[in-house]
């Protein structure tokens, strides 16, 4: 791989884009012939998305012109683009074989090409590339063929049992559908969560595994805590793991990556020193000015959450990753979700802060007397242990939503978290830091590459304040 070096932001990467289908042809992709490269990193999508541009010059790619670009694209999903992109470590091949240094550092991804576009960039002919992991290009395209009842235990007489008895738990499920598409699949045993809830699942015609997949996660909840799961694979290790949210913030001294600095005021010196007016606990993890917020923007989401009280006692909230409305008198009693709110997603930061309290205010001028129990909700189900999943979901995302621009690094994904303190001579007050310093979950990251810069834009929800 020394060879196969490419410089952004002054700095060495070990760089890899090749193109292959299923006709046989093969291409190293030249780093002069990428314009651009986006990839995209969500918590409410199961896999990564992405687009390239990349020069076409006299049509190379269509004609078949040249020996030296031995490259056709024939569509159809039956092109597929790997990329393997680290930075230089230590300089030699063994940061490529060393899996301490790849599992946290490298992109590492097969994409399908969905769709390929011709157009012109810089007065240059081009080829815009749209890319799905090849693993969701597979679960959407494979049909499912799952029953819940031949999950049971061997020997079951399934043709004695009614449809609830035939019911297993939905992580169980889950496991049996990804395998079904992807037989080779791994599963975290530790970390993936067989959910509280089991289902009678038949499998419809014309369904993928896909669709049975994001049907069958309407349905999970936590063991433990009942409280929402995400499902994701491991960047490099592609490993599948389904992880209540509680636990994941549970846990957030394993998994924060970097200390963010924010240069508010005016910085003579662009060490990482800790002006915030509240001390607290941050990560050491600071990468100079790779961990300067070089832009950011922060938006009130509450403004665009509907979020009102039909009585006292009786929440109504948008749950964000299914769109759909959900009121309930019992299971989302507003101050049990408030108390579950505290308990999940504020009192784990006491390890780093000494009084950090609720950072969701609810407007309850709105009252009214009806009733309702659901509305519009995107699937059928029932009432309870969902329910109130999604609402305190949607209590987290009632949480300023903060993007910021950064030089990239390889490391940043979602399901992560960081530290961010403020740097600068000239920067507000305690009421700032009690608000908007700390340490945040990362929800959403883009990595970006154009021309020889490489940046991130990633977005962040803080779910506490300090008292």
């Amino acid at each position: 791989m020394k060879n196969s070096i490419a410089r952004f932001n002054d700095k060495d990467y070990y760089f890899s884009i090749s193109l292959l289908n299923s006709s046989g042809n093969f291409l190293m992709l030249n780093r002069n012939a990428l314009v651009s490269l986006k990839i995209s990193d969500s918590i409410f999508s199961l896999f990564n998305n992405g687009s390239m541009i990349i020069l076409n010059t006299f049509n190379a790619y269509d004609q078949f012109a040249a020996a030296t670009m031995p490259f056709t694209f024939i569509g159809d999903g039956r092109d597929i683009v790997s990329i393997r992109i680290m930075p230089s470590i230590t300089g030699n091949d063994s940061d490529f074989t060393d899996p301490t240094i790849t599992m946290d550092n490298m992109l590492y991804f097969d994409f399908v090409v969905t769709e390929c576009q011709d157009i012109t960039h810089d007065s240059k002919l081009c080829k815009k590339l749209i890319l799905t992991e090849f693993d969701a290009y597979i679960l959407n395209e494979k049909q499912c063929a799952v029953f819940s009842a031949l999950l049971l235990p061997k020997g079951t007489n399934i043709l004695a049992l009614n449809n609830k008895d035939r019911q297993v738990q939905t992580g169980t499920l889950l496991q049996a559908i990804i395998k079904a598409a992807m037989p080779l699949a791994k599963f975290d045993s530790k970390n993936f969560d067989l959910g509280a809830e089991k289902i009678f699942f038949a499998s419809q015609d014309h369904l993928t595994c896909m669709d049975a997949i994001n049907y069958i996660l309407n349905y999970q909840v936590g063991t433990k805590n009942h409280d929402f799961c995400i499902l994701y694979a491991g960047r490099y290790d592609k490993i599948f793991r389904l992880e209540p949210i509680s636990q994941i913030f549970t846990n957030h001294q394993q998994s924060v990556t970097e200390c963010l600095t924010w240069d508010i005021g005016i910085s003579k010196n662009k060490d990482a020193v800790n002006n915030n007016a509240v001390t607290w606990n941050h990560s050491p993890m600071w990468f100079g000015e790779n961990s300067t917020i070089q832009k950011s923007h922060i938006i009130d989401t509450s403004a665009n959450i509907n979020i009102d009280f039909y009585n006292s006692q009786s929440i109504c909230t948008i749950s964000k990753p299914n769109n759909s409305l959900i009121v309930d008198n019992e299971t989302a009693n507003i101050n049990t979700m408030y108390k579950l709110y505290e308990k999940y997603f504020v009192e784990p930061f006491k390890s780093i802060h000494s009084k950090p309290i609720s950072n969701v205010v609810i407007n309850t001028t709105k009252q009214s007397n009806s009733s309702i129990t659901l509305i519009d909700c995107a699937e059928p189900r029932d009432l309870g242990k969902c329910i109130a999943s999604n609402a305190l979901l949607s209590l987290i995302f009632l949480n300023a939503c903060y993007q910021f621009t950064l030089r990239g690094m390889t490391h940043r994904q979602t399901l992560t978290f960081t530290d961010i303190i403020k740097i600068g001579s000239n920067v507000p007050g305690s009421d700032f830091d009690k608000k908007h310093c700390g340490r945040h979950l990362i929800t959403h990251v883009e990595h970006i590459f154009e021309g020889d810069a490489y940046y991130n834009q990633i977005e962040t929800i803080k779910t506490y304040k300090l008292g």
